[in-house]
């Protein structure tokens, strides 16, 4: 009788291993750029948010924009947003006549179709505001 075999040769599981790699390493870089791509939502979304702040405060005082985004807490917004990466504020500058603003974030996606960029700024800056020439990035 022949015995019959058990078990996997040493070139199946090699094969398996090497699979099972690239598979990981696809997975790897697909979830890196997701968490790229979630971070550039979040900061759009939050100059949308200062932005809308900004204008009703501009609403409620005649025109005017504030010197800084801290003036808008708490009768426009709860808390002023920051970059989701880095913790910071995003910048932020009114005109000398305090009826212009901008505020600003760097993308983290430099190919980012939407990047609202009025040719002042470096690519993958999202702008929003009156753009009174303060090219912040």
């Amino acid at each position: 009788m022949i015995k019959a075999k058990k078990g996997f040769t040493l070139i199946e599981l090699l094969v398996v291993v090497a699979i099972i790699g690239i598979l990981a390493a696809l997975v790897i870089s697909y979830l890196g750029q997701a968490r790229l791509k979630s971070r550039d939502s979040r900061r759009k979304s939050d100059l949308k948010t200062i932005y809308t702040s900004l204008t009703n405060y501009s609403d409620d005082n005649n025109g005017n924009y504030p010197a800084n985004t801290a003036a808008l807490v708490p009768n426009y917004m709860a808390a002023v947003p920051t970059d989701p990466q880095s913790g910071n504020a995003y910048p932020y500058a009114v005109s000398a006549s305090s009826t212009e603003f901008e505020v600003n974030a760097t993308l983290e996606n430099q190919n980012d179709n939407d990047d609202n960029n009025d040719g002042g700024n470096a690519v993958g800056t999202y702008e929003i505001g009156d753009d009174p020439g303060l090219d912040l990035l």
